[in-house]
């Protein structure tokens, strides 16, 4: 993982080669991936859904998937 904002940037632009659409939907795949990636090791991960296939389907065919479920389980008595 690449801790430095500003390498995750220029990796970026090196892999999109000029091109500012691929370099836009790089950018958004990792943000969705650091986002999931977060989520697993938070201490709530045993209280959080999601729903959709967000990750999955930009990843499979490169269609934008903007449509975000998430449902939190959290106890009644707090």
């Amino acid at each position: 993982m690449i801790d430095n904002p500003r390498r995750v940037k220029d990796l970026i632009k090196s892999l999109a080669k000029g091109d500012s659409g691929k370099a836009q939907l790089l950018q958004r795949r990792y943000a969705m991936e650091r986002f999931l990636e977060r989520m697993a090791e938070s201490e709530y991960r045993q209280n959080l859904v999601l729903k959709g296939g967000m990750l999955v389907t930009s990843m499979l065919d490169g269609r934008r998937a903007h449509a975000f479920g998430h449902q939190l389980h959290l106890p009644l008595d707090a």
